[in-house]
């Protein structure tokens, strides 16, 4: 069965209330038996008084039968005289009758002195020597009481020897004796009155100390009951807070157990809830730290890796530019020595026409053909160092385009090493080999012509000399020698073309590599921002291991 707290609270306080209970009857009892004490105490202190006013009475009667010698007096004062040892023997012999069993027979010879003691009276006496029989003042009582029972015999025989005798000897001898019998009973009486007044003194202390001890043990049964019943409310709600304030500073590993049938046991196990569910939290917590430190290690690694892979790409996309540097130079360079070719063909084109112009004036005379055969040697001179030009323009061409192949293999090269970034690269730098290989071609193909022209400069020289030699012959050579021009207009021509080709080819190879350029600067520019943004995520993701770390260490103070 289980009681809620207010009902244990209700239970306790009806069992204090109980135990004030019984604790006030027994101070109420233990009152009226002080009380009991006091008034048989103050009933015999009236005793006494009357005892005292019947003590000196019976003196005064006996001065009065001393000095008058009146029988009545004499009579009265045995009266009064056997009154007061009625009380003197039950006083002085109460103990000794209830230990010999002889109440009764004290009672009978005590109201057979005289008729004044009730025997009521006298069993009440009885009762409050017994019971006090070890106070320490009603044995001075019992004391004096016998005494003062024993001089009242004894002052009652001197009496009556002195009425039953006429000897004035014998009387003033008996005088004296009962003169100093009186002074003894005095005595006695004043002692036995002290010992009665320590007796009520003591009645008064025992009944103070009886109520001041009751209300002591009331008031520590009080206390004591309170801070039991205090403790018993308390003490539970203090294993809740000190058990709260271990999982407050991480000790899950324990269970708070109480005994109590009230709403504290059902807070104990609200508390125990919490802390189950608070554990399974830890617990998944710190898993889940486990996993985040892990994976934040992992992302780490690959974070590192990243950004020295986008460190090592950019350096790689600069160099690739710096290459594209060079080449978009030694390409710009090469169209500007198409450009002169192309200018050489076009200057050999126009001797041609001037070539030409002479032989057909040939025909006009031999003179002139001399003349016009001096000039067409010049010419053909001219045209062979024209040629020779050409052929070194050439040989920079190819040279030209054999960098540019070269260059376009390592642009290659680097493109595959930068990975997507690289793919565009990668496709002008194809771009660039295929020109160079064209220019190659094209380059051949002026090289062979520029031998033909050679050829055909030094027979045309040998043919103007032979013409120098022999006129007759100069209608042949005339024909021959406008045949060979006719043959050199048609190499000049395929010159000029290639020319003009390879020219072209130069400009599209440096719009390609300045296209290459542009792309390798926004390579780079897109790789720097990559190379910040890998440093930036590594620093977060260690920042990201430092914290799971953390967590991690909060979690190990905390035990479940």
């Amino acid at each position: 069965m289980r009681f809620s707290l207010t009902d244990s609270i209700n239970k306790k306080m009806f069992v204090l209330y109980a135990i004030g209970v019984l604790a006030s009857a027994s101070v109420m009892l233990m009152g009226m038996a002080s009380l009991s004490v006091m008034e048989r105490v103050v009933a015999l202190e009236k005793g006494l008084h009357d005892h005292t006013v019947m003590h000196y009475e019976s003196f005064v009667k006996l001065e009065r039968y001393l000095n008058l010698g009146g029988e009545e007096d004499y009579k009265e004062f045995v009266r009064l005289r056997k009154s007061c040892m009625a009380v003197s023997l039950v006083c002085a012999k109460a103990e000794q009758a209830f230990d010999e069993g002889t109440e009764d027979d004290l009672v009978s010879s005590v109201v057979g002195l005289t008729s004044t003691v009730d025997p009521d009276e006298a069993r009440e006496l009885m009762d409050l020597f017994r019971y006090l029989k070890g106070n320490r003042s009603v044995q001075e009582m019992v004391k004096w009481a016998q005494r003062s029972s024993d001089l009242d015999e004894e002052i009652i025989d001197l009496a009556w020897q002195y009425y039953y005798t006429d000897d004035y000897d014998i009387r003033m001898e008996l005088t004296g004796e009962i003169r100093k019998t009186i002074d003894e009973l005095n005595i006695a009486k004043e002692n036995f009155g002290a010992g009665l007044a320590g007796l009520a003194k003591w009645a008064t202390s025992l009944t103070k100390r009886i109520f001041i001890i009751s209300f002591i043990l009331f008031s520590l049964m009080g206390v004591s009951i309170a801070y039991a019943i205090g403790r018993s409310i308390v003490n539970p709600m203090m294993k809740i807070v000190a058990f709260s304030d271990r999982v407050s500073r991480g000790g899950m590993d324990r269970r708070l157990e109480l005994k109590t049938k009230d709403e504290t046991r059902q807070m104990a196990d609200a508390v125990n809830a919490i802390c189950d569910a608070l554990a399974r939290v830890v617990i998944r917590v710190r898993e889940g730290a486990d996993s985040l430190t892990d994976s934040s290690r992992e992302l780490s690694t690959m974070a590192t890796q990243f950004s020295s892979t986008a460190s090592e790409t950019s350096a790689s996309v600069t160099q690739i530019n710096v290459t594209s540097t060079e080449l978009r130079q030694a390409v710009q360079s090469s169209s500007e020595n198409a450009d002169q070719v192309v200018a050489s063909a076009e200057s050999t084109a126009q001797a041609y026409e001037e070539g030409k112009s002479a032989t057909n004036a040939m025909g006009d005379g031999v003179d002139v053909i001399t003349k016009q055969v001096v000039e067409v040697g010049e010419s053909v001179a001219n045209l062979s160092a024209q040629a020779v030009r050409i052929s070194e323009i050439i040989d920079m061409v190819d040279e030209v385009a054999h960098q540019s192949e070269l260059l376009s293999v390592n642009a290659s090269i680097e493109a595959a090493k930068a990975g997507e970034f690289g793919k565009g690269f990668q496709v002008v730098a194809a771009e660039v080999k295929t020109l160079s290989e064209q220019s190659k071609g094209a380059t051949r193909q002026v090289r062979s012509i520029l031998k033909e022209i050679q050829v055909a400069a030094d027979r045309a020289i040998k043919a103007a000399e032979k013409c120098s030699l022999s006129a007759q012959e100069g209608d042949s050579l005339n024909n021959r020698t406008l045949q060979a021009i006719n043959k050199l207009a048609q190499n000049i021509d395929a010159a000029v073309g290639s020319s003009r080709k390879i020219a072209a080819t130069s400009r599209q190879e440096l719009q390609g590599v300045e296209q290459v350029t542009d792309a390798l600067s926004g390579i780079q520019d897109a790789m720097e921002s990559n190379t910040k943004g890998a440093h930036a995520m590594e620093d977060r993701i260690k920042e990201l291991v430092s914290l799971a770390e953390a967590l991690k260490g909060m979690l190990a103070a905390i035990k479940v």
